[in-house]
């Protein structure tokens, strides 16, 4: 499982995005197994319900943002024309926002005409994104497991938290520099300094 969320009934869905390619429905007992609603959607990622009762979401593979109804089992094209896309939610203004994790870009979106603008540019490996409720967004980053404060009316942002090293799975020493395979990335290390 890569994204889940409930919808405004307390109906759970969550979705494969890299180990498989699917949407199912869940059952938060755990009483009832899974049921497999779509698949081969092109990787619904971190998505969010709208006030229309519809999953709103990426297409991490389509380069898409796209809007899916569970109960009919359609998924139709909200925006196009991103890198990869990675997350997407409602922002207090009834905006959609819309994460590209390659370019770095937090992207505001019609969902009624797919209208695109760039409201942010951080750098690329963006993950996820929530607004609290002041209308704060704040976003997150993989290879710095970082956390961003992002104003969507200025396009500044400050950095709350963030770390050079996230996730260390192997190490290899050469020529005087450390090497790091830190799992979203390969860092070189001094380690005299």
């Amino acid at each position: 499982i890569n994204s889940l969320a409930f919808a405004s009934d307390g109906r759970l869905f969550a979705t494969q995005v890299f180990l498989g390619d699917a949407l199912h429905e869940i059952d938060p007992t755990g009483e009832k197994p899974a049921r497999k609603i779509m698949e081969g959607m092109g990787g619904l990622n971190g998505f969010q319900f709208g006030p229309d009762g519809k999953i709103y979401g990426p297409i991490w593979f389509g380069q898409k943002a796209a809007r899916v109804d569970v109960d009919k089992a359609t998924i139709e094209t909200v925006a196009e024309g991103f890198t990869v896309p990675a997350a997407a939610n409602f922002g207090p203004d009834g905006a959609l926002y819309v994460l590209d994790t390659v370019e770095g870009d937090v992207v505001r979106v019609d969902t009624a005409t797919g209208t695109k603008r760039v409201v942010a540019t951080l750098h690329s490996g963006l993950d996820n994104l929530d607004f609290d409720a002041n209308g704060n967004l704040f976003v997150t980053a993989m290879a710095e497991a970082a956390v961003f404060q992002v104003d969507v009316s200025t396009g500044s942002s400050r950095t709350i938290t963030e770390s050079p090293v996230v996730m260390p799975t192997d190490l290899a020493y050469h020529d005087g520099r450390l090497y790091v395979d830190d799992l979203f990335s390969v860092r070189a290390i001094d380690p005299k300094t």
